[in-house]
């Protein structure tokens, strides 16, 4: 598995580096879930067209997320928003409102932190998501 993620990844660097003006053209998330994103999930063995384990752009309370990872049915583990490739905003406050609505914060401290960065709509908590964006993939 490791050496596919690996080759994975190299061909998803070329991809950008080849076709960037492509991923900010039209449809710009379409195209980065189809040919970056869900690749990847593929090469991490994550089967996006089984609804039981990758709902693509579900409802959540606060809007529409574009994948959540089923813990099973009707709940979801884990929420993935995706973003044209020259986005280089950072939009871990629209997250962290699907987050919080759908109830994925756990524990204490955590919970709180997590509720008061939906409010703040501006960061998103250390250890709730990764910090960086699906662009920097290409760098």
């Amino acid at each position: 598995m490791l050496r596919d993620l690996i080759a994975t990844i190299k061909t998803l660097r070329g991809r950008i580096r080849d076709y960037r003006p492509y991923f900010d053209a039209g449809r710009p998330e379409a195209k980065t879930r189809v040919s970056l994103i869900d690749p990847l999930l593929r090469a991490l063995e994550w089967d996006v067209g089984n609804p039981g384990l990758v709902e693509i752009e579900p409802v959540v309370a606060q809007g529409r997320a574009d994948y959540a990872f089923m813990r099973g049915v009707g709940e979801p583990l884990l929420l993935l928003e995706a973003k044209r490739l020259s986005d280089t905003q950072a939009h871990h406050g629209q997250l962290a409102t699907y987050v919080v609505g759908e109830n994925l914060c756990r524990g204490g401290g955590m919970l709180r932190e997590c509720r008061r960065s939906a409010a703040r709509r501006d960061a998103i908590p250390k250890g709730i998501v990764g910090r960086r964006n699906w662009h920097s993939i290409g760098r």
